[in-house]
């Protein structure tokens, strides 16, 4: 998961550069946006993960990651829709799934990759006055690998 987590956040921050490379951050929570962090951001959360045992001493791994889309924009629909200029949320969670899509990410032994679930937009009061919108959007991943425990 650590490997999965990490090499997200490095395709996210060379392939949105609108957002700043400390907006694109490894979130303990999906509630969590960090002091210091300005919207547009993404937070990567790590989710589930199964294991189904396969044979020859093999196991495929399925890996779930919550990416969580941030926007501030003035109310209203802008937050959603965004205008002229500024993103709203449903164009950054674009602009994710073009980044992500069904890249494999290069990591060794991963056979597929994609969205399995996207959440309506919600709004989100940060504790500092602003209004926030988010959108959490899961991606699955597979992984076949040498069953845990052997060598």
């Amino acid at each position: 998961m650590k490997t999965l987590l990490t090499t997200i956040q490095t395709r996210l921050r060379a392939q949105l550069t609108d957002i700043r490379d400390g907006d694109i951050f490894i979130a303990p929570h999906i509630n969590f946006l960090p002091g210091g962090v300005k919207a547009p951001a993404i937070g990567i959360k790590d989710g589930a993960v199964t294991v189904v045992e396969l044979g020859g001493a093999m196991q495929e791994t399925h890996l779930r990651v919550h990416m969580v889309v941030w926007v501030g924009l003035p109310a209203g629909e802008d937050m959603i829709i965004g205008r002229t200029g500024q993103k709203g949320v449903l164009d950054r969670a674009a602009d994710l799934h073009g980044a992500l899509g069904q890249h494999l990410l290069g990591i060794d032994g991963m056979i597929s990759a994609g969205p399995i679930d996207e959440a309506e937009s919600e709004l989100f009061g940060d504790g500092k006055g602003r209004s926030l919108i988010r959108k959490i959007i899961t991606y699955a991943y597979e992984k076949e690998e040498p069953l845990w425990g052997t060598d």
